[in-house]
């Protein structure tokens, strides 16, 4: 796309490995994905969360195979993917603007600002865009939040954290992606 369109801009938009894994667990559910990932459903679920990385990437993290292959550790694995094809893409020259769906969230109006302006809109329209925010986006659609919905425990956080240790990931779920 940069080679395409060089003087594009364009955003990334990630949250933190803990609320994206949960996240992600919430909407898989209302497809019919629970904690353990059956074996017909682990390779589409994984093009899908990884943006499409080889199986092949798993290898030294997780058995891809396993009888018990844990939704909790392939999610975070998937994110850690994630932060790699970010890191990659500015390796290669793309200009990408980290945008951080939780300070999106808490600081809705500043975060707006600052993405109007590097993206050269005018800034009298940020007002008028917090509306989309009074709604939520996936209302009345299958992946609408349930109150239903199972949540991560203290247990598949720490399952998360631990597979974000592995030496070939070794990332913190907190990460703060810069603009340089």
């Amino acid at each position: 796309l940069s080679a395409a369109q060089p003087n594009s801009k364009n955003l990334f938009l990630y949250r933190d490995a803990l609320t994206w894994t949960n996240s992600a667990y919430h909407f898989v559910q209302k497809y019919g994905t629970g904690m353990v990932v059956a074996k017909d459903q682990r390779s589409l679920l994984w093009r899908l969360l990884s943006g499409g990385m080889p199986e092949s990437y798993l290898d030294a993290i997780l058995d891809f195979d396993a009888d018990m292959l844990r939704f909790d550790a392939l999610s975070a694995t998937a994110w850690a993917t994630q932060i790699q094809h970010f890191e990659d893409a500015r390796q290669h020259g793309v200009q990408l603007y980290p945008l951080r769906y939780n300070e999106l969230i808490a600081k809705r109006e500043f975060i707006i600002a600052q993405l109007f302006s590097y993206l050269g809109l005018p800034s009298e329209a940020v007002a008028s865009t917090l509306s989309v925010f009074e709604k939520d986006a996936h209302e009345g659609t299958r992946s609408a939040r349930s109150a239903n919905d199972l949540h991560f425990t203290d247990e598949n956080y720490a399952v998360v954290r631990t597979v974000l240790s592995h030496q070939r990931i070794a990332i913190d779920p907190n990460v703060i992606l810069s603009l340089d």
